[in-house]
């Protein structure tokens, strides 16, 4: 079973947004106004294990274009564009590798980089890094207690923004600030561990090895968004990225943050073509 969101335009250009780690189907309704506006319908599938999609134990990062895949031809879309925010980054230039004649373009917000690429994780949140390290080093099980401990701490979504909050930069802190924005990601939370932390695990598993492809194979038209002051992903991973995909644009943002992107949704929509 895989679940999807949709919000926008219902018979508009289709875009596939890929939500962050944790999340669910209620994150592509921070598009929902600009792409009613520029007619544009948001599509944004849970992964294996968040909410009401099933989990797929030992995915890998490849099975996600196969999903998408399907989901398009369900709906009978043939071609699309792709996003992804924070840890949907790597499953944005999954699709942009694996479905060239699918995809159109890809925008990869905020998004985690390789983590198997030496320096690319200094800088980089405690709990992110110690995740990632665990995942990568130890037993599946020892991720998985780590995991779900963290999930205890979001049970109470509005308590772990106000936390969350306090260990951010100004400019995340001032993005979030916006009370229908808390409001829309304490909900966000709340959905993304409806059925456990399966989801958020099998994300940090999969961020913890290699891709399986090359970035520098990629040859749809890709934009990299990221806010030089990110601690949740270190900006090296997005020039990193950029780097590595031909023909690839990058808008690093001096003085900004992980979320920064949220207050350009309508600028990210015209890099998509949308």
């Amino acid at each position: 079973m895989l679940a999807w969101g949709e919000c926008g335009d219902p018979a508009g250009r289709p875009l596939f947004f890929f939500h962050g780690t944790p999340g669910a189907r209620q994150s592509g309704n921070v598009f929902d106004a600009v792409a009613r506006t520029r007619g544009v319908r948001v599509i944004t599938p849970e992964r294996p294990g968040y909410s009401r999609s099933d989990p797929q134990p030992g995915r890998a990062l490849l099975d996600w274009p196969r999903d998408v895949l399907a989901l398009a031809d369900s709906l009978g879309i043939a071609h699309f564009a792709v996003a992804g925010v924070s840890g949907g980054g790597p499953y944005t230039a999954a699709c942009a590798w694996a479905l060239p004649a699918r995809v159109t373009r890809a925008a990869i917000l905020s998004g985690i980089g390789p983590t198997d690429v030496a320096g690319l994780t200094q800088g980089m949140t405690p709990p992110n890094r110690a995740v990632l390290w665990v995942a990568r080093n130890l037993p599946v099980a020892a991720a998985r207690a780590l995991v779900g401990l963290l999930a205890l701490q979001l049970r109470d979504p509005e308590r772990a923004i106000a936390r969350m909050m306090r260990a951010l930069p100004k400019p995340d802190r001032e993005v979030l600030a916006d009370p229908r924005l808390r409001e829309r990601f304490a909900e966000e939370l709340r959905e993304s561990f409806a059925r456990g932390s399966e989801g958020a695990l099998s994300d940090f598993l999969v961020f913890a090895r290699p891709w399986g492809f090359a970035l520098g194979e990629i040859r749809v038209p890709v934009h990299v968004w990221h806010g030089a002051l990110d601690r949740n992903v270190p900006v090296a991973m997005a020039r990193h990225v950029a780097a590595s995909i031909p023909g690839c644009r990058a808008n690093i943002a001096p003085g900004k943050g992980h979320l920064f992107v949220l207050q350009h949704l309508g600028d990210v929509l015209t890099d998509l073509g949308l």
